[in-house]
């Protein structure tokens, strides 16, 4: 393929936490290739914010907007602020640079494989790390990119092939470290097992079941934050009751994403967050893009109020 294009759409409200990951997970299919991802045209406005907002701190070349009926213009006044704020900032995209430090890497041939690396995936972005996608095919055809630290590997249940076992075994040679999330999963040499129960969508009622899956972190958080933690602490830190904290490098200059998502409610509505603490560290200017406000930070961290928008 020479690029990869999506239109999400539901009649019952987009998956939790979906857009940011269709968008690594594409890039981790065919590295190197753009994506054009078009957000959930039937939810309000400000969840299509925040969807676009996670796509574009996931790196997505293009990102759509859909329209409503020509009678909707107040709604579609809203959306064309968004696209006016994708079409100054969008452009990031184009010297986006991904953080490989923690990577999810998938069985190919296990069933509902991206719904348990979704799984894992969502969790650690909700710990403030900005997790990449790794396929096995990668692994097999030029081993665990550069510049990783650690490879999470989401409910094992079939083996690896040969060559990718072969391509882990380097990486953990090289100092690198493998994790292997779930319960009751397949052994794998060299690798740390991190017994958690990691419940998929379809484990706990599917595509609508957002709040329920947010009750899942909740069970899971304890241990993987413990287990990250040691490891490597999340760069501008993290607010997983209220709000998603994505670090986004671009050209050289830090980013971060801030997007409301608290958890007793579905990340296709907009509820107001305040006082999201973001780890700035010794930065000379912090600048909120959406309100052009320079934020002022005191002991290394700014606070962010999602109040009138939700990112």
């Amino acid at each position: 393929h020479d690029a990869m294009s999506f239109e999400s759409y539901t009649d019952f409200g987009d998956w939790p936490m979906s857009s940011g990951f269709t968008v690594d997970w594409t890039h981790g299919n065919i590295p190197g290739k753009p994506v054009w991802l078009t957000v959930e045209g039937l939810q309000d406005a400000a969840a299509q914010c925040a969807d676009a907002i996670y796509a574009l701190a996931r790196g997505a070349e293009g990102i759509g907007i859909p329209m409503r009926e020509p009678g909707a213009a107040r709604t579609n006044q809203r959306r064309i602020r968004i696209g006016r704020f994708l079409e100054r900032y969008g452009p990031l995209a184009t010297a986006f640079e991904p953080d490989r430090s923690v990577a999810v890497l998938f069985n190919e041939l296990q069933t509902r494989t991206l719904y348990h690396c979704h799984a894992l995936h969502s969790h650690l972005m909700r710990l403030g790390y900005a997790p990449v996608v790794l396929s096995e095919k990668t692994v097999e055809e030029t081993g665990v990119p550069d510049g990783t630290k650690i490879v999470l590997i989401p409910n094992l249940r079939l083996p690896f092939s040969a060559e990718c076992e072969e391509g882990l075994a380097r990486f953990r040679k090289g100092g690198g470290r493998v994790v292997v999330v779930g319960k009751d999963t397949l052994p794998l040499e060299g690798a740390v097992t991190l017994d958690v129960s990691l419940k998929q969508l379809w484990d706990i009622g599917g595509f609508t079941a957002r709040v329920e899956f947010w009750d899942e972190f909740r069970k899971v958080r304890p241990g993987l934050e413990k287990l990250m933690a040691g490891i490597l602490p999340p760069r501008n830190g993290a607010a997983p009751e209220k709000a998603l904290v994505i670090p986004m490098d671009a050209g050289g200059v830090r980013y971060v994403a801030v997007i409301s998502s608290p958890l007793d409610h579905p990340d296709t509505e907009f509820h107001p967050v305040e006082d999201v603490p973001v780890r700035v560290a010794n930065a000379v200017r912090v600048v909120n893009l959406v309100t052009g406000e320079t934020l002022k930070a005191e002991g290394g961290e700014v606070r962010v109020d999602l109040v009138p928008e939700p990112a």
